[in-house]
């Protein structure tokens, strides 16, 4: 995700993205199997846990929320982790992954993964981009081979990177992707007080109809949308008042629409 993203602010070409996506991909195979826990709890407290358990292969993985985190390492050892939780009454779900990212168990690969990368070059952003590792916009270091390597391996600082988004003057946030993941993940760090979320895709939704609906959730909050399709199709309009600053406010209908 950080890739197609880092791509389109500009940092690299298309081909190079692919590189990238590719070579993590394959390197990724040759770690051993592992399992990722997400939890209901803070950082500092699930820190504590790991190592009151002397959990050596495990770690945390991602910073989703205040009180909530991704740990991930050697499948016994999450187990151990779930069990102490599960006993404690922490609200905790075993992820459906293979591989124990951002883990001890990635450690390996590290070394291949900067060899196959080469000579790889970066260019100027050219968009603004938050980064997930520290949270912090416009990090130059995304710009690197260094940046990219210790991605594999470094925690997934989401809670910071929308800190940093809220302090932006941020009034529409769009997910696009395969889901709503991040949309939910937002309601756990952010105050959403007049900001509009919305994703453009889903799994379990037809890609035409939601797609609509996000671009019109978006303009009746105030965005300026050029809409891409035309409907004929006749809605009845609620019959409660509107608010002063609706979007629907200026659209002045014509004869016979009235």
């Amino acid at each position: 995700g950080e890739v197609c993203a880092s791509w389109t602010a500009g940092y690299f070409d298309f081909p190079t993205a692919c590189k990238l996506v590719r070579d993590r991909a394959h390197c990724m195979q040759k770690t051993p199997e592992g399992k990722m826990i997400s939890i209901f709890l803070e950082e500092e407290k699930l820190e504590g846990i790991i190592s009151e358990l002397s959990l050596n292969k495990t770690t945390v993985a991602a910073v989703n929320g205040k009180k909530l985190v991704v740990a991930s390492g050697m499948g016994k050892e999450i187990e151990v982790l779930e069990k102490k939780l599960k006993k404690d009454n922490v609200k905790c779900k075993v992820l459906n992954v293979k591989q124990a990212f951002h883990s001890p168990l990635m450690d390996d690969i590290l070394s291949d993964f900067e060899k196959s990368l080469g000579d790889i070059s970066f260019l100027g952003a050219q968009v603004d981009q938050i980064s997930s590792q520290s949270g912090l916009l416009k990090d130059a270091s995304q710009g690197t081979k260094k940046y990219w390597i210790e991605q594999i391996r470094s925690p997934t600082l989401f809670n910071q990177a929308i800190n940093t988004l809220s302090q932006q003057g941020i009034t529409h946030i769009i997910e696009i992707g395969a889901g709503d993941t991040l949309c939910t993940l937002l309601k756990h760090g952010m105050d959403l007080t007049g900001i509009c979320v919305t994703n453009l895709l889903h799994l379990k939704q037809e890609d035409d109809t939601l797609f609509k609906n996000a671009l019109i959730k978006l303009w009746m909050n105030g965005l300026d949308v050029s809409f891409p399709f035309e409907t004929k199709v006749k809605i009845d309009l609620p019959l409660t008042p509107l608010l002063s600053d609706s979007p629907l406010k200026s659209i002045a209908p014509s004869d016979g629409q009235r």
